[in-house]
């Protein structure tokens, strides 16, 4: 007789309710450390981070400068270097005289992209490195691993932000000149490094545009629309200095369809700008900045309006004296922000979130933080920050913390 054996498999969800409220620092990174929860690390000499990515597996790659040049590191899920990549977890890395890594997208195959500034002399490049895995430089992506760009006026360019396209080619944006004659660049490049001929117009080179904004503008936040489409958003001057944010179609022109041909201003207050700008699911778009010294973030709706479900009339300012660099989303709409305080969460309506921290503020006092500069969401709902630390001198600074009941799948 045959017998028949039944395996069953029983699946449930578990809540796992880490130890302190949402807000707290988490004591499982890095729980060696002086100060568990945070890592603090002196790259070379005066070291700061600028930007921040989450890999597939969980670790977290950080990129700034220290001394002066392109610097990175990479954490493990415990929150100590990764003693796998550069040397003991950490990269730095020379182009010419002074280079300054200030934003870093990580593409699906694991390869590292930082973007930011090289100077050699008077004259400045937006500066683009792409690393290995291992932190080696990548061979195969334009000279060595590195590419410059010339935007062709007042001898500096420089790029304050970086995305990556679904195929696979590299959009940054930032600034071309400075003080009174500084406008606005984006640069697409291909997937090896080369520029993008298929993208800009008006004679500044294959793979440029330089755009203007009231007296001045330069661009720090850029993100890709699924449908290809390119946003920017920073500052501009027409009269006092305000938000902006532009929107090209796909081969570089202005895109008629947002705004007033293309571009959106806001005044906030007597001065704002914005640091960043993301997408929601939804195609709205979130920026987050400041107002006269107070936290600003405003949401736009597809065509540019702003949104009057966010905030007050589209618009949300709370926290005097805190500055919004770098925001992300939650998976339930929440929006979390770094700058001026480590972290900041909010609803989706753009109010404070009073179940985060206290008042919607993470208060835990950071030994050294100076000022964070990168935030991403993990999968089970933990945030880590990346920050300026040693109370002036100079570290990289990163810091996590608990998002709240991280809702887990097991199956036995």
């Amino acid at each position: 007789m045959n017998k028949v054996v039944l395996l069953m498999s029983f699946c449930f969800f578990t809540v796992q309710l880490s130890v302190g409220i949402a807000g707290s620092l988490d004591t499982t990174f890095n729980s060696t450390g002086p100060q568990p929860g945070t890592n603090s690390t002196t790259v070379s000499g005066f070291s700061t981070i600028r930007g921040i990515a989450l890999q597939a597996d969980g670790k977290l790659v950080v990129a700034g400068y220290a001394s002066g040049y392109f610097a990175l590191a990479r954490y493990n899920t415990n929150g100590t270097l990764d003693a796998t990549f550069g040397s003991g977890g950490t990269v730095v890395t020379v182009i010419q005289t002074i280079d300054l890594g200030n934003s870093i997208v990580i593409q699906p195959d694991g390869k590292i992209v930082v973007a930011g500034s090289s100077a050699s002399g008077s004259t400045v490049y937006v500066a683009l490195v792409r690393y290995n895995t291992d932190g080696t430089l990548d061979g195969t992506f334009g000279s060595g691993g590195k590419v410059l760009t010339y935007g062709g006026a007042a001898q500096n360019s420089a790029a304050f932000a970086i995305a990556l396209q679904s195929d696979g080619k590299i959009v940054v944006a930032g600034r071309v000149g400075v003080g009174s004659s500084a406008n606005i660049i984006v640069v697409r490049y291909n997937p090896d490094g080369s520029a993008d001929t298929t993208f800009g117009t008006g004679g500044y080179g294959a793979g440029i545009v330089v755009s203007g904004v009231g007296s001045t503008s330069q661009a720090f936040g850029v993100a890709i629309q699924p449908n290809g489409k390119i946003v920017i958003a920073g500052i501009a001057t027409i009269g006092s200095t305000l938000v902006f944010l532009i929107r090209y179609n796909t081969d570089g022109t202005f895109d008629s369809t947002f705004g007033s041909g293309g571009i959106v201003t806001t005044a906030v207050g007597s001065s704002s700008q914005a640091n960043a700008v993301v997408i929601q699911p939804d195609g709205k778009l979130l920026i987050t900045g400041n107002s006269a010294g107070n936290l600003l973030l405003a949401r736009y709706n597809t065509d540019g309006s702003l949104d009057s479900t966010f905030g007050t009339s589209g618009i949300s300012v709370t926290l005097t004296g805190v500055v919004g660099r770098a925001l992300a989303l939650q998976t339930d709409g929440k929006i979390v922000v770094s700058g001026g305080d480590p972290l900041v969460r909010l609803k989706a309506n753009g109010s404070l979130d009073a179940t985060f921290g206290v008042g919607g503020v993470a208060t835990t006092p950071i030994t050294g933080f100076v000022g964070a500069y990168g935030v991403a969401v993990q999968t089970d709902g933990k945030i880590v920050v990346g920050a300026e630390g040693g109370s002036g001198s100079g570290t990289f600074l990163v810091m996590r913390y608990l998002g709240g009941a991280n809702i887990v799948n097991v199956c036995a």
